[in-house]
């Protein structure tokens, strides 16, 4: 009872973080807002998974079933996550929603049990659940084995997202995370296969240690967001002052644009720190609270403007995945996202431009 009380506690206070994670008015803070409705999802995924395990379901049946296809909501928003810390100025594209699909497929498979009368509901989930009945086992079992799958492949999908990106602000503690809840799962799934190792006691483990890492993510995320702003307490306690900070900011921006350092697509703040004779902490001091510069929107602006000089100066009509790899960028979607945030068409729409002048 006191560990159910610890999960329903701990899902609560995660989505009060959820909550203030969503409502952040910061821009470009997608990321930490698609975030906030993991977290919250998650939250409420084993607050179910309680009920389940204590026979308090009985108490709410129009819960009963809901939390199945949440769960596969899980992975898409990890990785939008991922894919906006990497790049804040990307968009949600339609076909983003193709990673729905799954999600979708599960509420419309689970239709008949949420139209269900609520009696009946009840009835054949504890039967099912306390009964141990082999065929509520072996969909448990299948159910189980698709999550891992599906939440697997877009942990590893994000993670070579992180490893190609020149710049990675993703905190490694909520990667980590992330893949602690999915070995959680999984050593759950193996007990359950090859075992009857589960018991009333022990299930109620797993809730609890994905309860426990959704806070320290939540927790985190929050502590991340908010060092992430300017003018916050991030440089409370630097030796150089603004002044200095603005100076600094200037030369290194200097540096940047003579050796166009923009055009390594490897060029990160810590490749800067390096070049500048400075550490990282001060180098991110100098731009953000000097210069209200982000440094991955800075690179991207000179990168941006690097390749709209070449469009207009070409002869013939460039390659533009060729250009947008020459001008520092990983990939052709990333180039004309940041090109059509900054300049507001794309590159093609520009040299269209260009040739009817």
């Amino acid at each position: 009872m006191l560990v159910a009380q610890f999960n329903l506690i701990s899902a609560g206070v995660g989505a009060l973080l959820a909550l203030a994670l969503i409502t952040r008015r910061e821009p470009d803070s997608w990321n930490w807002r698609f975030l906030g409705v993991l977290l919250l999802v998650s939250v409420a995924t084993v607050s179910i998974m309680v009920l389940y395990e204590t026979g308090w379901i009985e108490n709410y049946p129009g819960l009963i079933g809901v939390h199945t296809p949440m769960a596969f909501l899980v992975g898409p928003l990890f990785l939008a996550f991922v894919a906006f810390s990497i790049d804040p100025s990307r968009r949600i594209q339609l076909t983003d929603t193709l990673h729905l699909l799954p999600f979708l497929v599960y509420v419309w498979w689970l239709w008949p049990v949420y139209t269900a009368p609520e009696h009946i509901k009840i009835s054949a989930t504890l039967n099912a659940f306390f009964n141990d009945s082999p065929g509520y086992q072996q969909t448990q079992l299948k159910h189980m084995l698709a999550l891992l799958t599906h939440f697997g492949a877009y942990i590893a999908i994000a993670i070579f997202l992180i490893n190609r990106a020149a710049n990675r602000p993703v905190l490694p503690v909520i990667v980590w995370g992330a893949i602690g809840i999915w070995l959680v799962l999984a050593v759950r799934f193996v007990l359950d296969t090859f075992g009857n190792w589960t018991t009333a006691g022990t299930a109620m483990v797993v809730p609890s240690a994905i309860s426990i890492l959704l806070l320290l993510m939540g927790f985190i995320s929050m502590r991340q967001q908010n060092s992430r702003h300017p003018n916050g307490p991030r440089y409370a306690r630097s030796a150089m002052n603004r002044e200095q900070a603005v100076a600094l900011g200037l030369e290194l921006q200097k540096l940047v644009k003579q050796q166009r350092l923009f055009l390594n697509s490897e060029f990160s703040l810590k490749e800067l720190a390096a070049q500048s004779g400075h550490t990282r902490h001060t180098v991110s001091q100098a731009l953000n609270d000097g210069c209200g510069l982000r440094f991955s929107e800075f690179i991207n602006e000179l990168r941006v403007a690097e390749a709209r000089r070449r469009i207009i100066t070409a002869s013939a009509r460039p390659n533009f995945s060729m250009l947008a790899l020459d001008v520092g960028f990983s990939s052709r979607t990333t180039f004309y996202t940041a090109f059509r945030r900054h300049l507001g068409l794309t590159p093609s729409e520009l040299w269209q431009q260009q040739e009817s002048v």
